[in-house]
């Protein structure tokens, strides 16, 4: 983490965003949000890239998976295995809210596989088995309707 003016202003403007986009001042927290991520990617802080893109998932709107995938790539430049967890869960999360619900499935077979869902946080772990549980039965009862995953899903999980 960088300790410089530059710096500091940049993460005062990334925790400006998130209190413009809880005041419902979007276009400023845009504005923040922007500033912010431009002076991560030109002094190369994942850890604030990383923060930015967190808090954006909640004003982003219709970029939400661009975002969420995004998140992904600055998780694995921080190198931090939780961060990556985490952010791999967040896409597929956002996958199923786009309706790609086999990107979805192995994101989180992926997960599994590896082992990378213990290091999730105990609710999100509970949400993550019920995804997996859910996103089983359908895709074995290929009959039913995706409407309906999507809707089961998003009613318990997201």
């Amino acid at each position: 983490m960088g300790q410089d003016s530059r710096s500091r202003k940049a993460r005062l403007q990334q925790v400006l965003s998130q209190i413009c986009d809880k005041m419902n001042l979007q276009s400023l927290a845009l504005r923040y949000h922007n500033a912010a991520m431009a002076y991560a990617a030109r002094a190369a802080d994942y850890d604030l890239q990383y923060r930015c893109l967190l808090s954006k998932l909640h004003f982003s709107g219709d970029q939400r998976l661009k975002t969420a995938i995004e998140l992904v790539h600055a998780a694995a430049n921080l190198k931090d295995q939780q961060a990556l967890c985490e952010s791999r869960f967040i896409l597929a999360q956002e996958k199923i809210r786009a309706k790609d619900f086999v990107g979805a499935k192995w994101d989180l077979i992926s997960m599994l596989a590896s082992g990378e869902h213990e290091k999730l946080e105990e609710d999100e772990r509970s949400t993550f088995f019920q995804m997996l549980i859910m996103g089983k039965f359908f895709f074995r009862h290929p009959r039913r309707s995706t409407s309906i995953f999507f809707g089961a899903v998003a009613a318990c999980c997201l």
